[in-house]
């Protein structure tokens, strides 16, 4: 398994693969708009500035667009979804989240699969030269977040070229602060969610990505490098999500919107000015964090 599941997927950042598609969320693309995925969000105590990620990008993406760059620069302490350092550092984590992957009874992935998905499963292994054997322990998400991660690595995206790693890097080295938006135990809680889907449907929802990947992440590119997160929300594979996976989207994005807010709307009660950073999936919609926050009279000003 490549980087311990790339980073456990970005620390599980994340979180759905099939999932890790959409909530890998984008990068880049030539960009006819002005606008970006950075807003400034201010009330009458003060502003900090949200910007929508994408946890997984290659280096042909970067340089990373001008406004995030200029939100860097104005904040003064810098916060992710997650605390990359402790999660990479963590030998505590990396069992809890390798114990939420794995079976601790009798049961096997080819137990769990219907015999046609199984063959589908193990003919997309064998192609791209993947024994199946070492993971017939694991439950069928979690070989489905590895095969979405090794296939996203083959093409050269990876997290340490996404935008959470790259500001958590620049930050250690001008020495902000960083913190996370949640706890790792709470990120392994997440996890475990993926594990009320189908197994069937969840494994071939996969698959279905992974024969049209390059399609859909061209897509997710061109919409986050132009801020355009709304056309982000009619993409095949989110429409998808949302329908057919509906428990799943609502713990991921929804439960985890509504539990943000509550440290969002205390941002302004201090004298710091903070670079908030979030798969960009999160921020639009009617359950994304920038309606929520519109609803609780902030100013929302996207940055050009």
């Amino acid at each position: 398994m490549n980087t311990w599941f790339l980073q456990t997927t970005m620390v599980f950042h994340m979180k759905l693969s099939s999932i890790v598609i959409i909530i890998v969320a984008l990068a880049s693309s030539v960009s006819v708009r002005a606008e970006s995925s950075v807003w400034k969000i201010s009330s009458k105590d003060g502003h900090f500035y949200l910007g929508g990620t994408i946890h997984v990008l290659s280096k042909e993406d970067h340089p990373l667009p001008a406004p995030f760059f200029d939100a860097y620069d104005a904040a003064g302490e810098i916060i992710l979804e997650a605390d990359l350092d402790a999660a990479e550092a963590s030998t505590q984590f990396r069992q809890l989240a390798l114990n939420a992957m794995v079976f601790t009874d009798t049961r096997t992935l080819d137990g769990e699969l219907k015999d046609e998905t199984f063959v589908s499963l193990k003919a997309f292994m064998d192609a791209r030269e993947m024994p199946i054997l070492p993971y017939l322990k694991f439950h069928p998400w979690a070989v489905a977040l590895n095969i979405m991660s090794e296939e996203l690595a083959s093409q050269g995206m990876t997290p340490e070229y996404g935008v959470d790693y790259y500001f958590n890097a620049l930050a250690k080295e001008g020495q902000k602060k960083v913190v996370g938006l949640e706890s790792l135990e709470e990120q392994v809680d997440f996890m475990r969610a993926l594990g009320n889907a189908d197994p069937d449907a969840f494994v071939n929802y996969t698959l279905q990505d992974l024969a049209r990947l390059n399609e859909i992440m061209d897509e997710m590119k061109a919409a986050w490098r132009d801020g355009d997160l709304d056309k982000l929300m009619v993409i095949a594979s989110v429409v998808q999500l949302k329908n057919e996976f509906p428990e799943i989207y609502k713990v991921l994005v929804v439960q985890r919107n509504n539990n943000w807010m509550k440290k969002l709307t205390r941002l302004n009660e201090n004298n710091t000015i903070e670079f908030v950073l979030v798969g960009a999936l999160h921020l639009p919609g009617e359950d994304g964090l920038l309606t929520s926050l519109r609803a609780r009279g902030y100013e929302i000003d996207q940055l050009e």
